[in-house]
């Protein structure tokens, strides 16, 4: 992406800033687009990384930004919230709404939910990681089953992640 700035709370490097999404070092209204995709369950406080979006984007600028709803816990290097389509709408109520909806499907739930469940029964890490493989096998083509029903209303109540896209 040319122009594309990552950043990062960790780390620097080609285009990625060392910085925490509730004080980024860029000034008021210079940003054309903010992409944000599976960040804002990791942070405590949620809408201060939307208020530094809304902040540094320029009228007209555009968010999208997506949110798990149903998944298993996954630190990195933690884990604090999940939201549904309508909280996620809330957090963003300042823009305006292009589009909403499921960014990932009930087939991808359930075949995560499953992985992670099947490992609870075991402690030896290494039949631990061969149950995962195999819960991984049997469970992959769930996710495919998505495409056909992610338009759904019903999908909307046990999907994955939703997305939300926006404008300043």
């Amino acid at each position: 992406m040319p122009g594309a700035i990552n950043i990062d709370p960790y780390r620097t490097g080609i285009n990625t800033v060392r910085a925490c999404g509730e004080n980024l070092p860029f000034k008021n209204e210079s940003v054309d687009s903010v992409l944000c995709s599976a960040v804002l369950e990791h942070v405590r406080e949620p809408h201060l990384i939307i208020e530094e979006m809304y902040r540094i984007l320029k009228k007209g600028g555009e968010v999208y930004i997506e949110m798990p709803f149903l998944q298993p816990f996954h630190a990195a290097p933690d884990d604090y919230s999940r939201l549904t389509i309508n909280g996620l709408k809330y957090l963003l109520r300042d823009f305006k709404e292009i589009g909403a909806g499921i960014a990932v499907g009930p087939g991808s739930t359930v075949a995560w939910i499953f992985v992670e469940y099947v490992q609870i029964f075991f402690k030896n890490k290494s039949l631990k990681r061969l149950v995962k493989n195999i819960a991984k096998v049997i469970t992959f083509p769930l996710k495919y089953f998505d495409k056909f029903i992610i338009n759904r209303s019903a999908s909307a109540a046990v999907a994955s992640a939703f997305y939300f896209y926006g404008k300043k």
